[in-house]
C-alpha cells in the first residue's frame, strides 16, 4: 500500500515539475523574441555568448571565470563603444602595438 501511495506522489510531483520548466521554457523564448524586437539582449547575443564560453572552455574546462565575467555590469558599454574613433592614428598605432606585444605567434 505504501508503495502505491510514493509511487504515485513521485509520479504527480514530476507531471508538475514537467508543467514548470514546459512553461519557464515558454517564457524564456518569449523573453529572448522581445528582447531581439527591441534591440536588446536576444537570439543572436545569446547565441554569441554560447559560442565564446565553448571557445573559451575549450582551454579550460572551468566556467566560473567566464560565468563572472559576464554578470559583472560595464557601465556605459554603449557610450564607450561609440566614444571609440577608429580612423584616429593614435588608436590605431595603440591596437598596434598591443597585438604585436600580447599576440606574439
Amino acid at each position: 500500500f505504501i508503495f502505491i501511495f510514493v509511487f504515485i506522489a513521485v509520479f504527480m510531483l514530476l507531471m508538475l515539475l514537467r508543467t514548470i520548466i514546459i512553461v519557464c521554457i515558454v517564457i524564456y523564448l518569449l523573453v529572448l523574441f522581445y528582447g531581439s524586437i527591441i534591440g536588446n539582449y536576444g537570439f543572436t547575443e545569446i547565441s554569441e555568448d554560447y559560442n565564446s564560453m565553448i571557445y573559451t572552455m575549450s582551454d579550460n574546462p572551468f566556467p566560473q571565470d567566464i560565468i563572472v565575467a559576464k554578470l559583472l555590469p560595464f557601465p556605459n558599454k554603449s557610450k564607450i563603444l561609440s566614444a571609440i574613433e577608429y580612423e584616429n592614428p593614435k588608436v590605431r598605432n595603440f591596437a598596434i602595438m598591443a597585438t604585436t606585444k600580447h599576440f606574439k605567434g
